[in-house]
C-alpha cells in the first residue's frame, strides 16, 4: 500500500508541476501551438502540444532517475541543443510570417500532418538544454522537502505525471482558443500568425545570441 501511495502521489506530483510549469513558462511550443489552432488547423496544434509533453516527461523522468545522468546529459546537449534548438526556432519563424499565398488569389488547401507535428513538438522541447538543468533542479528540491520519493518507479510516474500536466494545460488553452476563433475575421488570423511568427524569431535570435555568450565567455 505504501508503494502504491507513494507511486500515486508522484503521479499526481507529476501532474501538477508540468500544469504549472506549461502555465509559467510560454515559450515557442506555445507561440506555435496557439497559432496552429487560431488557423483552424487543429490536428496539428493537439500533436505540436503532445511531442512537447512527451519530451518534458521524459526529461522528468530521467531526473528522477538521476540528475547526475541528466546534468551529465545537459552537458552533451549544451552546445549542438542550443544552436539546433536557435536554429529551430528561427525557421519556424520564417515559415510562419512568409505570405501563405499571392495577393487576390484563394488560399491552397493544407493537408495536416498530425505525425510530423509530434515530432516537431517533440524535438523543439528535446534540444532544449533548459528543461534537462530545471527539472533535475525541481526533482532535487521535492526530492529535500520529503514530497518525492527517489525510487525509479516514482521517477517514471512522475515523469508520466508532468506529460499529463503539459498536455492538460495545453487542452484548457485550446479548447478556450476554439471557444473565440470562430469571431476572429481571417485578416486577424493571418496577422496573429504574423506576430506569432515575429514572436518565434525573436526568441530564436535571442537563443542565438545566448548560446554564443555562453560560448565566447
Amino acid at each position: 500500500m505504501a508503494a502504491t501511495g507513494d507511486l500515486l502521489s508522484a503521479l499526481l506530483l507529476g501532474i501538477v508541476s508540468g500544469f504549472i510549469g506549461s502555465i509559467l513558462v510560454a515559450g515557442p511550443i506555445s507561440v506555435l501551438v496557439l497559432s496552429r489552432i487560431a488557423q483552424h488547423h487543429d490536428r496539428e496544434g493537439w500533436s505540436l502540444a503532445a511531442g512537447a509533453a512527451v519530451a518534458e516527461g521524459t526529461y522528468a523522468a530521467l531526473a528522477g532517475l538521476g540528475a547526475k545522468l541528466l546534468v551529465g546529459l545537459e552537458g552533451m546537449l549544451a552546445t549542438g541543443g542550443r544552436a539546433l534548438g536557435a536554429l529551430l526556432v528561427l525557421a519556424l519563424g520564417l515559415m510562419l510570417v512568409r505570405p501563405t499565398h499571392l495577393p487576390g488569389a484563394p488560399p491552397k488547401p493544407r493537408v495536416q500532418r498530425a505525425g510530423r507535428g509530434f515530432w516537431l513538438g517533440f524535438m523543439i522541447a528535446a534540444v532544449n538544454p533548459a528543461l534537462a538543468a530545471g527539472w533535475a533542479a525541481a526533482i532535487a528540491a521535492l526530492v529535500s522537502w520529503g514530497l518525492l520519493s527517489g525510487g525509479h518507479l516514482s521517477a517514471m510516474a512522475f515523469g508520466l505525471g508532468v506529460s499529463v500536466g503539459v498536455i492538460s494545460w495545453f487542452t484548457l488553452a485550446i479548447l478556450g482558443l476554439r471557444n473565440v476563433r470562430e469571431k476572429i475575421r481571417p485578416t486577424t488570423a493571418l496577422r496573429v500568425r504574423h506576430a506569432a511568427g515575429m514572436v518565434l524569431i525573436l526568441i530564436g535570435a535571442a537563443l542565438a545570441l545566448k548560446m554564443l555568450a555562453v560560448e565566447l565567455l
